[in-house]
């Protein structure tokens, strides 16, 4: 399912703005990768995209769930490839390590940092999650 990327009021700013900052684009609101039986509320929380671009991933908090999108070469619309569970409750933020192979997930509500191995842009969970007081940020060293 392809979905077109609604470039929103960014489009509209100055020459100047766009200079100091990318052009972002932001995927339309109905592109959550929300499982197609998922009811009740969802809150989107992090975006991060791969290091050679071909690939979105976004936490939901509400379904629990990471959603993986593959991008289109020219950058304006994705196609959901995967949706899998964040490992926990509440996944606040996501980050790769440094060589861009996992993915940690931050799961505030459950306390547990959730880790996925990356293969061709698909998640795959890996062990169990790490115990950890309300993690909502993570950075690799």
């Amino acid at each position: 399912m392809s979905q077109t990327v609604d470039r929103g009021p960014a489009a509209n700013r100055d020459q100047a703005t766009r200079r100091k900052s990318p052009d972002l684009r932001a995927p339309k609101a109905d592109v959550g990768g929300r499982p197609l039986f998922a009811t009740g509320e969802n809150f989107p929380a992090e975006l991060l995209i791969s290091a050679d671009g071909r690939f979105l991933y976004g936490s939901n908090r509400g379904d629990n769930t990471i959603a993986v999108f593959a991008t289109a070469a020219d950058g304006l619309s994705v196609e959901l490839v995967q949706t899998i569970g964040s490992g926990g409750d509440w996944p606040r933020h996501l980050a790769f390590s440094n060589d861009g192979r996992t993915l940690y997930a931050a799961n505030e509500r459950s306390d547990q940092i959730a880790t996925f191995s990356i293969d061709d842009g698909r998640l795959t969970a890996t062990g169990e999650p790490v115990s950890w007081p309300k993690p909502v940020c993570i950075l690799p060293v």
